[in-house]
């Protein structure tokens, strides 16, 4: 697998929206959703939305020799089971990952299960933990789609001592299509 990128591995030419530790492809019909802690105000987390698609990405820091991914997915993994939600593994370009399909309430209330993909990659010095729900969890078109946008991506981790699994903080950019909502603490970003 090529993709997502570590940022000693392709340079910084403006294709790619900066949000400081990560840098996320420009590309038609992508919306961003950045997550603020409620205390901190700061970026810890961001939603990739393509059309009837999500990626909810969050980036953390990790050891150079401690894969964070096979801990973080048993949890997740574990944490179904609990649930009675039955998961399973599938090898794809990003690796082993786990699926499942989820019990939820669309949008007037009523139940149904949805697939969900939970996606880990252990770069140099630092883990990206992706969620992908929608028609990129179970149609191969968009599924495609959404899989090439997260090879693109680029993570910026720096060199600053940080703790093992401690969120990288994601900036928002000074741009004038940036648009906030605090009641919800997040930032929508459209490209």
């Amino acid at each position: 697998m090529r993709g997502p990128w570590d940022d000693s591995e392709v340079a910084n030419d403006g294709t790619r929206l900066d949000l400081g530790c990560i840098r996320v492809p420009n590309i038609a019909n992508l919306e961003i959703h950045v997550d603020l802690d409620e205390e901190t105000h700061r970026g810890v987390g961001m939603s990739l939305v393509l059309p009837m698609s999500i990626a909810a990405v969050q980036v953390f820091a990790r050891a150079k020799d401690e894969e964070m991914w096979p801990v973080v997915q048993e949890g997740i993994k574990s944490g179904l089971a609990i649930q009675d939600v039955e998961s399973h593994i599938v090898w794809t370009h990003f690796g082993l990952e786990l699926r499942s399909t989820m019990p939820t309430v669309d949008a007037e209330g009523k139940a149904i299960v949805q697939p969900v993909r939970f996606i880990g990659i252990d770069g140099p010095r630092w883990f990206l933990r992706i969620v992908v729900s929608g028609a990129a969890a179970h149609e191969e078109a968009s599924m495609n789609e959404m899989d090439t946008l997260l090879k693109d991506i680029v993570v910026v981790r720096g060199n600053s001592p940080l703790p093992n699994g401690e969120r990288l903080e994601i900036v928002l950019p000074s741009d004038p299509h940036v648009t906030s909502d605090d009641s919800l603490m997040s930032f929508h970003i459209e490209l």
